[in-house]
């Protein structure tokens, strides 16, 4: 009897453990559930840590959103991209630079461009150079009893003011790909110009008539201006009218190699409207370049006088009346080629960067001249014609340095302005052939010339 009841509360025993167990996992069930539900905007991990949902965690790492879900999008920067860790949203790169997970976009869509281009719209202002004196008049004043013979500067290449030459600047680039840092190497090719650069200057004088102190009758009567040819060349000196002409052009030609720091990786932002936003990380990316230039400067230089010349007989009247002319035409060649660096400093920002860039380099400037005199003498009996020149080769400097800032306006398309400064040494200017010998001795070739250019531009960049 009494094993009977042992065999019955053993049942009861066993019967109640197996109830306990199957109670303890409907309950195991049920807190699994509620882990995977959110409760008042928190999510629960399996670990039990409770965070907000992506929409107020931008760091929230439960869920990235498709690329489609992304708004605000926009490229900062089409060259600089992330080469790691790389998110869901970006896929399918096949352009140079990927990374092993993808593009990582740092701008520009998920797709790093293979060409790249810009066109300028520039005004250059051009220096005149060293001056060179061309007109004048003297005077013969007494002092302390003294005659003593003045002269002014009436004209020199200084009155001759260029202005502004508008051109162009075209660059068309390729990108080569990102090295172990992450720097993105392009290659680029660059034409500056054409410009052209006249400009013209005269002054007129009055005429002076010696007379004969004895009796009064006039001797000559000649004009007031001079130049740089011996008296003895009428066609130049003591004439009424003297006009100045020079022209210049200017053509850059540029192949460089450039590497230029990538921007960090963009930030993926959760809004409160349960949406995401790339955002830029501003920063600095500097770049450096080399490569060969090849810069022409060719030019030509007139100056033309002319005047009456009245000789007259013993008793004053006239014996000739002739007009004295006198033309130097001058024309240079500069052909510059040579090697050079540079590079910028650019701060990126989100919408727009602003910058620097700079270049120096040394050339040698195949540079030559010819000239033509034509002139009459004071009799007026044209002279035969004198040509005469010289070619030399030499080295010249050509530094720039300008200011630049860039407006992202899509993100294949950026508008561009810059202020850019140009010196180039070593050249051959025409004024500077102008010589006093009147004779058929060639003039040697003056290659100390430099000129000065600046001026602003304005332009877009695109990006395919």
């Amino acid at each position: 009897m009494r094993a009977r009841w042992l065999q019955i509360l053993l049942l009861v025993a066993i019967g109640m453990t197996g109830a306990r167990a199957s109670w303890a996992d409907e309950a195991e069930d049920l807190g699994v559930w509620l882990d995977q539900t959110p409760q008042d905007g928190m999510v629960v991990d399996e670990w039990g840590a409770e965070y907000p949902t992506p929409a107020d965690d931008a760091q929230s790492t439960i869920l990235w959103p498709d690329e489609g879900q992304l708004i605000g999008a926009y490229s900062t920067d089409p060259i600089a991209y992330d080469q790691g860790q790389t998110p869901p949203y970006c896929r399918g790169c096949t352009r140079p630079g990927c990374g092993p997970a993808g593009c990582g976009a740092c701008g520009g869509g998920g797709l790093r461009p293979t060409w790249f281009a810009y066109t300028d719209v520039v005004a250059l202002e051009r220096s005149s150079g060293r001056p060179v004196n061309l007109s004048g008049t003297e005077r013969t004043v007494v002092i302390n009893n003294q005659q003593i013979l003045v002269r002014t500067v009436d004209q020199s290449t200084r009155d001759l003011d260029f202005g502004y030459s508008v051109g162009t600047r075209l660059t068309v680039g390729r990108f080569l790909g990102t090295d172990f840092v992450k720097r993105v190497h392009t290659l680029e090719f660059s034409y500056l110009g054409p410009f052209d650069f006249d400009a013209s200057h005269q002054v007129r004088g009055g005429s002076t008539t010696t007379v004969n102190p004895f009796t009064g009758n006039p001797i000559i009567t000649l004009g007031d201006l001079i130049t740089f040819f011996p008296n003895g060349v009428g066609g130049f000196n003591f004439t009424n009218l003297q006009r100045a002409e020079y022209s210049s052009d200017f053509n850059n030609y540029e192949a460089v190699w450039r590497v230029r720091r990538s921007l960090g990786r963009d930030s993926l932002v959760a809004l409160p409207n349960n949406s995401w936003e790339k955002r830029c990380t501003p920063g600095f990316t500097p770049s450096f370049l080399a490569g060969f230039r090849y810069i022409t400067i060719n030019e030509a230089f007139g100056f033309h006088a002319q005047g009456r010349h009245v000789l007259y007989d013993a008793n004053g009247g006239i014996d000739s009346d002739v007009l004295a002319r006198g033309d130097y035409r001058v024309r240079t060649t500069n052909n510059l080629f040579g090697f050079q660096i540079g590079g910028d400093m650019v701060q990126q920002y989100c919408r727009f960067n602003l910058g620097a860039r700079g270049k120096i380099g040394l050339f040698g400037n195949r540079a030559s001249q010819t000239s033509v005199i034509t002139a009459s003498d004071l009799e007026g009996a044209t002279l035969p014609s004198r040509a005469f020149g010289d070619a030399i080769t030499k080295f010249a400097f050509v530094g720039e340095f300008g200011f630049t800032g860039v407006w992202h306006v899509r993100p294949n398309m950026n508008l561009r302005a810059a202020y850019d400064f140009l010196w180039v040494t070593g050249l051959a200017l025409a004024p500077l052939q102008v010589t006093p010998k009147t004779g058929n001795q060639p003039a040697n070739l003056d290659h100390s010339g430099s000129t000065f250019l600046t001026g602003p531009s304005l332009g877009a960049e695109f990006f395919w």
